[in-house]
């Protein structure tokens, strides 16, 4: 399936998906790297005529006093999130407000930003992070709430050099950042155990996968049982 097809593919399943009068919230899910940030902003703004915006689930992170106060020593596994303020916003997509405020997280000092404001109300939001749709305590009121999940298929390492990219990035602009050493710990301890125990099972109940290329660029979109989407 050609990238352009395999895109115009995703982008007919999602309208297919819309419901007049519900904000349709559709989850994607992939490993740490994988390009969900990227495909969630791709996908909202290849449907202009609709109302719809993309948020990530890590905007929801506690702030790192929190975190650490809760034994949490890395940002990711399950408990992260601040799952109060998750269910805020939940409520509010459900409820269908004409302003309905996204959280923004700032990973460098690991700390809240001011919210962003995006007028409502909305008929697709598109949640996308690491640990969405997962079968996790605290975390059933969003897995509950999506509409669909999409799952986002890549080689670990493809996602593993994207993220030590991201990372020199960091350190290059004189922000807070991994080293690659740092980088590899991190994903071998605090990551990986992640992935194998609740990000790769919800690919079998994903309703697409959309697979990418080393380069993140769109390869296919088909069913969990292996079906091309037409």
């Amino acid at each position: 399936m050609p990238p352009d097809a395999a895109f115009v593919s995703l982008i007919q399943t999602v309208r297919r998906w819309l419901c007049p009068g519900k904000t349709v919230l559709v989850g994607m899910i992939g490993l740490p790297g994988a390009g969900k940030s990227t495909l969630a902003k791709q996908l909202v703004m290849a449907l202009p005529d609709v109302a719809a915006d993309a948020v990530s689930l890590d905007d929801f992170y506690l702030p790192r006093r929190e975190r650490l106060a809760r034994g949490l020593a890395h940002r990711g596994p399950p408990g992260s999130h601040d799952l109060a303020l998750l269910a805020r916003f939940l409520d509010d997509v459900k409820s269908r407000r004409d302003k309905l405020w996204l959280p923004v997280f700032d990973r460098g000092v690991e700390e809240r930003a001011t919210p962003r404001l995006c007028k409502g109300p909305l008929d697709l939001i598109v949640i996308e992070g690491f640990l969405v749709g997962i079968d996790a305590p605290g975390y059933g009121p969003l897995q509950k709430a999506l509409s669909h999940l999409i799952f986002v298929d890549i080689d670990a390492e493809a996602a593993l050099a994207s993220r030590r990219r991201r990372e020199a990035l960091l350190v290059a602009s004189g922000q807070a950042g991994m080293t690659d050493d740092e980088v590899l710990v991190f994903w071998q301890q605090a990551l990986w155990p992640q992935v194998e125990q609740w990000v790769l099972p919800t690919r079998a109940r994903a309703d697409v996968v959309v697979s990418l290329r080393s380069d993140h660029s769109l390869q296919m979109v088909y069913f969990p049982d292996g079906t091309l989407l037409h």
